[in-house]
C-alpha cells in the first residue's frame, strides 16, 4: 500500500483558528479536511497511512498523539454520520416512491369512468396527481442524482478512518 503526505507549518493547520479548546476536543479545520479530500481523490494508489509532515522545530510526540487520537475520532464520527445520514435518506425516499405509487393508484381508481361510488372525489383528484408525481420524481432524483455523492462521502470518510496516521519531520 502507498502513503498520503500532507505537509504542515505546525499542529495548528489541522485544526480550526477560532476553536480555543485543547487538542482533544478542537474541531478539524475544514481547509485541512478539503486538502485531505484533493489529496484523497488524486492518488494512484490505494492508501493506508496519512504521513502528516511537520518542522522538526515544532514536533512534540504527546501532542502528536493527541492529535492522531482526535483525527481517528473525527473520521470515526465522520464515517458513521454519513453513513446513517445515507440510510436515513435512503429509506425516506424509498418511502416517498412508495407513497407516490398509492396516491397515484388512488388518483387513477378515482378517475375511472362510468365509476359512480367514487364520481364525488373527483376534484381530489386535481391534488393527488400533482402530489403523486412531486413525491415519485423526487425520490428518483435522490437515488439518480443525490445518493451517489452522499455513498462517495461516506466512502471517503470509511476509506480514511481506516488509515494509520504518523508524523514526520521535514
Amino acid at each position: 500500500m502507498a502513503e498520503l503526505s500532507l505537509w504542515l507549518d505546525s499542529y495548528d493547520d489541522i485544526y480550526s483558528d477560532f476553536d480555543a479548546r485543547t487538542l482533544l476536543k478542537r474541531r478539524v479545520s475544514e481547509d485541512f479536511i478539503h486538502e485531505l479530500g484533493i489529496a484523497f481523490r488524486r492518488r494512484e494508489e490505494n492508501t493506508d497511512l496519512l504521513i502528516l509532515q511537520v518542522p522538526v522545530a515544532v514536533r512534540n510526540t504527546e501532542d502528536e498523539r493527541l492529535i492522531t487520537e482526535r483525527l481517528k475520532n473525527h473520521f470515526n464520527h465522520e464515517y458513521e454520520h454519513y453513513l446513517q445520514a445515507v440510510k436515513k435518506d435512503t429509506g425516506r425516499n424509498i418511502a416517498f416512491l412508495c407513497i407516490s405509487i398509492i396516491i397515484m393508484s388512488v388518483s387513477v381508481v378515482i378517475n375511472i369512468p362510468g365509476n359512480q361510488r367514487w364520481a364525488h372525489l373527483t376534484p381530489l383528484r386535481i391534488l393527488l396527481e400533482p402530489a403523486g408525481w412531486f413525491f415519485f420524481w423526487n425520490s428518483l432524483e435522490y437515488f439518480f442524482f443525490a445518493r451517489k455523492s452522499a455513498v462517495q462521502k461516506t466512502s471517503f470518510w470509511q476509506t480514511v478512518s481506516g488509515w494509520k496516521i504518523l508524523f514526520k519531520s521535514y
